[in-house]
């Protein structure tokens, strides 16, 4: 694969991939435009972007044929960060269930600062509306969702913690920004 490069002065670059390239499994274990991210922060690999990481672990990548002899680019803009919104309203069940209202409806990425054992599994439940107990209702947008276990719940972003101390994340929903949702209900997984 080559990845054509072109900078704002109008240089180009291009960067060829190949055998000498190395791969590995990281924190995102699972994502669906549909339903969400499931992040294990206990899969984090520190450093691993930056010059001088060891990767004696990772595994050399193996050749494929490309999938068409049509690959194009999208030529679109990216999805980018506009605005930073702030709970409006915050509700509080129990000790471990928790529902935020961003006064509208939006389409986003979650930030959150978590702290907890290693292997707390978290969710973030987004939703549009609430039903008459004041939990989120998803059932005006998950008509079509057909699930074939529990595992992938419709809209619910998994984070599992490290247990690494009080860290910030804006790991939730980083690329689930098309589904809209003006609550979002924070609960362990059971």
């Amino acid at each position: 694969m080559d990845v054509r490069i072109t900078y704002d002065d109008g240089r180009v670059e291009t960067v060829t991939t190949g055998k000498d390239w190395k791969t590995a499994t990281g924190p995102v274990i699972f994502n669906s435009i549909y339903t969400a991210e499931h992040y294990d922060a206990r899969l984090e690999k520190e450093g691993w972007a930056k010059p001088g990481f060891n990767d004696k672990d990772w595994q050399h990548v193996l050749l494929r044929a490309a999938p068409s002899m049509n690959v194009t680019a999208q030529a679109m803009a990216p999805v980018a960060a506009c605005d930073t919104l702030p709970a409006k309203r915050f509700r509080k069940f129990s000790d471990s269930r928790y529902l935020y209202d961003l006064g509208q409806n939006i389409s986003g990425i979650s930030r959150i600062t978590l702290k907890g054992p290693a292997g707390t599994v978290l969710r973030l439940r987004h939703a549009e509306r609430l039903d008459s107990a004041g939990h989120t209702d998803q059932s005006n947008i998950d008509v079509h969702y057909r699930p074939t276990d529990d595992k992938d719940p419709f809209q619910t972003d998994i984070f599992i913690l490290s247990g690494k101390g009080r860290k910030p994340s804006c790991r939730a929903s980083t690329t689930k920004v098309s589904s809209t949702w003006k609550w979002k209900a924070v609960n362990p997984w059971n």
